[in-house]
């Protein structure tokens, strides 16, 4: 064989890509995928031969250090927390009917990241979004706003506040039946209004909303269990757990108006009472 043609063989020779590390999260619904890595590389080429995926996790926490790795964790930190809007493109072309997706943790989350995803193919069909742990903010949120089928969200531990809420509301208020704000230190009672409807000038309650997460929400008071009683009447959970703003004047306006409430999370000064009405 003559050095050209080992030259053309060698040019024409598809590369392998590199070597990742993927891990599958046990929790994750059926027909899904986890990837704590680089999904460019690892859950792309996976995801095109997957016609009933639907679910997707892209937490980002970094390949998990090897034993060559114990002593550079600079290695694997980098892409700890780091989602692009490429990706996000590349996710949602190749599964059009996505259903759920987890950004847990993203450190980049912004407006540009979300709204790749509200306009693609899967914007009209995801009913599950998580962005707990995120860098999710008053501006990222309002895209939100276009989502008009989410059941789930978890906006836990996150910086929005309560004009957040209305973007929420906005989009997914005949939808919404899962809400999780645990830990949102500057969400108030007039947050809570905006779920309950009673803000704004064209209200817009949700009133398919079943579980409600407020624990570890300092601010939250009886305000916002008196207009959870007005305007939610489905709640069935809900978690206040640690809000020492709450008192019995707000757990009986809250059972008056919601009389399907069956878990109820709440605290009496320094213990934590679990209060389970189920029959």
């Amino acid at each position: 064989m003559s050095l050209i043609s080992k030259k053309r063989r060698k040019r024409n020779t598809p590369k392998s890509p590199p070597a990742t590390h993927r891990s599958f999260r046990p929790g994750l619904p059926h027909h899904g995928i986890g990837t704590h890595t680089l999904p460019q590389l690892g859950a792309l080429s996976v995801i095109q031969n997957q016609p009933n995926l639907s679910n997707i996790d892209l937490t980002r926490r970094g390949p998990a250090p090897c034993f060559e790795d114990e002593d550079r964790p600079e290695q694997y930190e980098r892409y700890r927390g780091k989602v692009s809007a490429r990706v996000l493109m590349h996710l949602c072309a190749a599964v059009p009917e996505m259903r759920s997706i987890s950004l847990r943790g993203c450190r980049s989350l912004d407006r540009t990241v979300l709204r790749s995803l509200s306009t693609s193919d899967c914007g009209d069909t995801i009913t599950g979004l998580d962005l707990s742990d995120s860098s999710l903010n008053g501006d990222s949120i309002q895209v939100l706003g276009h989502f008009n089928t989410l059941h789930d969200l978890d906006l836990s531990r996150t910086t929005i506040n309560d004009n957040a809420l209305q973007w929420v509301v906005e989009g997914s208020f005949r939808t919404l039946r899962q809400l999780a704000m645990s830990q949102c230190t500057q969400i108030t009672d007039v947050g809570i209004e905006w779920i309950a409807g009673m803000c704004g000038f064209s209200p817009k309650p949700c009133r398919q909303i079943m579980m409600l997460d407020l624990g570890r929400c300092p601010r939250i008071g009886d305000r916002a269990l008196a207009a959870l009683g007005r305007g939610c009447p489905r709640l069935r959970s809900l978690n206040l757990e640690y809000n020492k703003r709450v008192t019995d004047y707000g757990m009986n306006a809250l059972t008056t108006g919601c009389r399907e409430i069956r878990v109820l999370v709440s605290v009496v000064w320094c213990g934590v009472v679990w209060c389970d009405f189920m029959k």
